[in-house]
């Protein structure tokens, strides 16, 4: 697993029960944000909004799986040069 869960970049969201795990660009320029959140699910419309504004335009792609008691949503995109 490229992240851990129980050591996250950061705490994050209005009540700081999201925990970012991943918010990287792979070497082949795939962007990469992933949150994770125990038992409930997070404010997805939040985030979308949150990596729209990185994505500046590029097609965002999007899952939300739940692995055990933890929901991950996954967003990814790449660059497209215009």
């Amino acid at each position: 697993m490229p992240y851990d869960i129980q050591k996250p970049i950061a705490w994050v969201g209005a009540d700081k029960a999201d925990r970012l795990l991943i918010s990287d660009v792979t070497p082949s320029g795939l962007h990469r944000t992933v949150v994770a959140r125990k038992s409930d699910v997070m404010d997805v419309e939040t985030w979308m909004q949150v990596v729209e504004t990185e994505a500046r335009g590029n097609e965002i792609h999007s899952f939300l799986v739940m692995i055990g008691e933890f929901y991950f949503l996954w967003m990814i995109w790449k660059e497209i040069k215009r």
